[in-house]
């Protein structure tokens, strides 16, 4: 399991911006699937996701610890929860002076 422990870290980056483009993500050919029922959708389908991104208190989670053992070899990362939390953050104001700009417009 690698560890991101930055903001700065081009992985992070990378999913930061298909988290907040449905644009971006149409543009790349991804999607997010957040939570473990859509994980478990999706190897129930018979496929296998690109990378798996967990926060590290998830990874203790028997169900988590499941669901990576079907993934099998698919790369997982797993983030301190601090960063999360920095990036929800980053987006929900990002949202409010979305919203702004367009009430005021």
């Amino acid at each position: 399991m690698k560890l991101i422990q930055s903001r700065d870290n081009p992985l992070f980056k990378e999913l930061t911006k298909l988290v907040g483009s449905a644009r971006q993500r149409g543009k790349v050919n991804q999607t997010l699937l957040d939570g473990a029922h859509l994980l478990s959708a999706y190897l129930d389908s018979g496929r296998k996701p690109r990378r798996i991104l967990l926060n590290a208190e998830a990874s203790r989670d028997g169900e988590i610890a499941a669901l990576l053992e079907r993934a099998g070899d698919v790369p997982v990362c797993t983030t301190g929860r601090q960063i999360v939390r920095g990036t929800q953050r980053a987006e929900d104001a990002d949202r409010r002076a979305r919203a702004g700009r367009s009430a005021a417009g």
